[in-house]
């Protein structure tokens, strides 16, 4: 029997937190501050329009908890100079802060268009959109990235547990078999497996997934072991 929505939703929780695993504050953490921070003082001596300058004061901003004075240099920065992704890593958070979606889904947009072969920016902003319940525009986001890099496993991982989620069972699972093409060691992608033969009535074939899954690590969410049979993992 299908799970309910209260389970496949508590499901796709389980692939929000796998697109954090890739998500914006680790490409924040992984930005050189050091090395920016020296080149922006050295742009600011020649000019306060430069968009170097501009996006290193953005930067120091927000590392400050200056989010205002972050958004509007970050915001300058990136119409002078749409063609860096530092701007729309920084400015992502600075918009979830401030809980401005509407904001942050055109700067995903813009992003999409401007900075369309940076992979891992594009699933980033897909993510966070999708943390921040905006699930239609984080959709198109995942599916571009899956079009322009097919073996790109995390964007494959994701639009599954969003289709998951908005109860498209049969592609979801079509997009974790890839997955585990892509990856049979990844207990991800045999977890999703596993959520969806159990949307579509498959206990069996559930089963074996998430008995793959459990092998390679993964604890099993309680409400999945549960539809599984198998009270608490």
């Amino acid at each position: 029997m299908p799970p309910s929505d209260s389970r496949r939703r508590a499901a796709a929780v389980v692939f929000i937190a796998l697109v954090a695993l890739l998500g914006i504050r680790s490409a924040i953490r992984n930005l050189d501050w050091k090395t920016d921070e020296t080149m922006a003082a050295a742009a600011v001596r020649v000019s306060m329009d430069s968009p170097l300058a501009l996006r290193g004061l953005g930067q120091e901003a927000w590392r400050a908890g200056n989010v205002q004075a972050a958004r509007a240099l970050l915001e300058r920065s990136l119409r002078l100079d749409p063609k860096r992704s530092e701007p729309y890593l920084v400015l992502s958070l600075v918009y979830e802060r401030q809980g401005d979606v509407e904001a942050l889904i055109g700067l995903a947009r813009q992003a999409a268009v401007e900075r369309r072969q940076r992979k891992e920016l594009i699933q980033s902003l897909a993510g966070l959109l999708w943390q921040m319940g905006r699930r239609e525009e984080a959709e198109p986001l995942f599916r571009q990235v899956i079009a322009d890099y097919p073996g790109f496993l995390p964007s494959r991982l994701a639009l599954g547990g969003i289709l998951l989620d908005k109860g498209d069972a049969r592609e979801a699972l079509d997009h974790f078999r890839v997955a585990t093409e892509l990856n049979p060691e990844s207990p991800q992608a045999w977890l999703g497996m596993t959520m969806a033969s159990l949307a579509l009535g498959r206990p069996a074939e559930a089963r074996a997934y998430a008995d793959r899954a459990k092998r390679l690590g993964l604890k099993l969410p309680p409400d999945v072991s549960r539809a599984l049979g198998g009270g608490t993992p």
